[in-house]
């Protein structure tokens, strides 16, 4: 909508009107519309993407973490591990792991397929150069993931499971 202002030239005299210029509404809006940021462009899935069900935001376990079994001797370091965009990757001297993670908020669940090589050792109360299917299911805190872990077909034999953060993949 085009609408006519009058407006005083700064060597016009009294209340006589120097010019009248056209002001094109339209192009005033847009002007305006482009130096305010939108504030609806995110969606409600992205929210709630970015924030746990209790409304906080919640923590990445995108990195590169050092991976802790509590055994009957106490916590023990048994491989490096590297996540990013649900594929889950790790590796200790004498096995290797590969599978996918799934988080949810502060909640995370990792499913990985386990082979050991070279000098075997009981694990999830088995002593087997085959691969092991397992899923641990965590809480992500800051920058520590700690949970339950599970091999399939074994009973009655969960396994305390803690990463703790020490890189990105930045």
């Amino acid at each position: 909508m085009t609408t006519r202002k009058k407006v005083k030239a700064p060597r016009a005299t009294g209340t006589e009107p120097a010019a009248v210029a056209p002001v094109d509404e339209t192009v005033k809006s847009e002007a305006v519309a482009a130096e305010v940021p939108d504030a609806g462009t995110e969606t409600e899935e992205k929210v709630k993407e970015k924030k746990g069900k209790k409304g906080k935001k919640s923590k990445s376990c995108t990195g590169v973490w050092n991976v802790e079994m509590k055994g009957p001797y106490g916590w023990e370091s048994i491989a490096m591990a590297f996540m990013r965009n649900g594929e889950y990757l790790a590796a200790g001297p004498h096995h290797y792991s590969v599978g996918s993670y799934k988080q949810d908020g502060n909640n995370l669940e990792i499913s990985i397929t386990v082979t050991q090589h070279g000098e075997l050792r009981t694990i999830f109360g088995r002593k087997s150069a085959g691969k092991m299917q397992i899923t641990a299911k965590c809480k992500i805190d800051k920058d520590k993931i700690i949970g339950t872990s599970r091999a399939k077909g074994i009973k009655n034999f969960d396994v305390m499971s803690r990463l703790s953060k020490v890189g990105s993949l930045k």
